[in-house]
């Protein structure tokens, strides 16, 4: 069952970032800025750092199983046999428990509660993005002077203004652009669940005499975990 979805959790983190560079733009003391709360200064400024901390961690866990899973060790055997003490066995598991510890801030949220400017942005995520189509229609005098990314024939990147996009080709963008945001604000809602199966899969693979070795245990516990990303 697939619990985390990387693709939506980068699409909260960019919202986040954006909201960054808002509170960003107060810290410089120009008058023409619209001044924000210290409350609200900061709550923008830890949902982003939450998000790109998320983020990286998600990822790292996912490339680090994703080795794993096709055996190869041999990068974090290199690592352990620099620092590792005399005696000391090689146990990759150890490696995927390592996001699942309170060893550093940096760490996977044992409830993603925790984070909880991150929470309030992504429970916000469609409103947030409705405010920001008000304002471009707004400056741009409605949807027709608005333009949409696509593909010219050669592949390369253009903007295509509204006013020359057949009307079902624009309702199928709203259309997924709704579906998009909804998806984006429950990218989270399976996570705590996510957390749990995989402490729950370390102990089962870390005790477990299924497996001859400590590489086949690590392997078999990756590709459990890869399971539950979408």
């Amino acid at each position: 069952m697939a619990f985390i979805n990387l693709k939506l959790i980068e699409e909260l983190e960019s919202e986040a970032e954006q909201q960054h560079m808002i509170a960003e733009t107060q810290s410089y003391g120009w008058e023409r800025e619209r001044l924000l709360d210290s409350i609200t200064y900061m709550g923008l400024m830890k949902s982003h750092f939450q998000a790109k901390n998320l983020v990286q961690q998600l990822k790292r866990l996912h490339e680090l199983c994703t080795d794993f899973a096709a055996g190869n060790f041999e990068k974090k055997l290199e690592e352990f046999q620099q620092y590792a003490e005399e005696g000391e066995v090689f146990d990759p598991v150890d490696d995927i428990r390592y996001f699942f510890t309170d060893s550093n801030v940096y760490v996977l949220p044992p409830k993603i509660e925790q984070y909880a400017e991150l929470m309030a942005t992504v429970n916000s995520y469609a409103r947030i993005k409705a405010v920001k189509r008000e304002g471009f229609e707004k400056f741009f005098g409605g949807k027709v002077g608005m333009g949409y990314l696509g593909s010219d024939i050669d592949g390369a990147t253009v903007i295509v203004p509204a006013s020359e996009m057949p009307e079902d080709v624009l309702n199928s963008i709203e259309a997924n652009r709704e579906i998009k945001e909804i998806e984006v604000e429950y990218c989270l809602d399976k996570y705590n669940d996510f957390y749990h199966a995989c402490t729950c899969l370390i102990e089962v693979h870390a005790c477990s005499a299924e497996y001859k070795t400590e590489q086949e245990s690590a392997q078999g516990l990756a590709k459990e975990i890869l399971g539950y990303f979408n």
